[in-house]
């Protein structure tokens, strides 16, 4: 469910980016928005225990947790994208997508948090 809803916030902020800047919603564009940070956020959260408890299950930690995550993340992204695209980020593009992407991401997990608690206490 992590997985899913990590992978829509990515698809997500390509949407909004393309849509602002007027940009087709093609494939092509949405993975090179949105493919360079994923690959960061998936292959480092996991080593930064973005998917283990209690960063899942408990609110208060996601609200910290998430965006010291998506920092490190983020700007191992921003240099996977001047990588994979041969030209670095303008400053502008940086700032908004660490802290558009840190935001999406942290209001999602900290709403899936109060949702896995609720359903423990359920269960």
């Amino acid at each position: 469910m992590l997985v899913l809803g990590d992978s829509f916030v990515f698809l997500l902020f390509a949407l909004l980016g393309l849509t602002h800047h007027r940009q087709p919603l093609t494939a092509d564009r949405i993975v090179h928005a949105a493919l360079p940070f994923a690959l960061a956020w998936f292959s480092l959260a996991p080593l930064l225990r973005a998917f283990r408890p209690p960063t899942i299950d408990t609110p208060k930690q996601a609200l910290w947790r998430v965006p010291f995550c998506w920092l490190l993340c983020g700007i191992v992204g921003l240099l996977l994208r001047s990588w994979l695209w041969h030209r670095p980020p303008a400053l502008s593009f940086a700032l908004v997508a660490l802290l558009t992407t840190m935001m999406l991401l942290t209001v999602w997990r900290v709403a899936f948090a109060v949702a896995y608690r609720r359903m423990g206490r359920v269960a």
